[in-house]
């Protein structure tokens, strides 16, 4: 019984090793050698065929020929990859075009106020005393110095 269990163990150990070395040999098989000659003018060639008329001369590099389905794999990973950045891309334009309104907008709101806060500090300039009318129509007069300085300070964080 030990006998018959070894016997299928080396047939199968046999089976492993032939399937392997037939792989080996197939892949060798598929791969191309490239050669180099030289031709009628002296320039240099290459190919994977060589010539029959002319000496040749094995490059010592081997090629294996490109799998027609691994390069459409490639060629559609590589789509795929640039409809995302385009994507990506037309994505951030249209934010980058978002935060440029939005910007304007600030700065248009930035150049009104600090014209505000010039023509009010213009006017308490030229001016020794201001008021403010209360709801009752009484009238309070203001420290003009303290609101000379809270409109040179609009001015300074509107203007800048």
């Amino acid at each position: 019984m030990q006998s018959c269990k070894n016997k299928i163990v080396r047939t199968f150990t046999t089976l492993i090793a032939t399937g392997a070395l037939l792989t080996g040999i197939s892949q060798h098989v598929s791969a191309q050698t490239i050669y180099e000659w030289q031709d009628s003018k002296g320039e240099r060639n290459y190919s994977d065929v060589p010539p029959e008329d002319v000496a040749v001369r094995s490059t010592g590099i081997n090629i294996k020929p490109t799998d027609p389905t691994e390069v459409q794999a490639r060629l559609g990973e590589k789509r795929e990859a640039n409809a995302a950045t385009a994507e990506a891309n037309q994505k951030a334009a249209a934010e980058k075009a978002k935060q440029d309104a939005v910007d304007k907008e600030n700065q248009a709101m930035m150049d009104a106020n600090c014209e505000q806060a010039k023509s009010t500090l213009k006017a308490y300039m030229s001016n020794r005393r201001i008021y403010k009318q209360g709801k009752n129509g009484e009238v309070e007069w203001l420290d003009i110095d303290e609101e000379r300085a809270s409109a040179q300070e609009q001015v300074d964080k509107w203007c800048k």
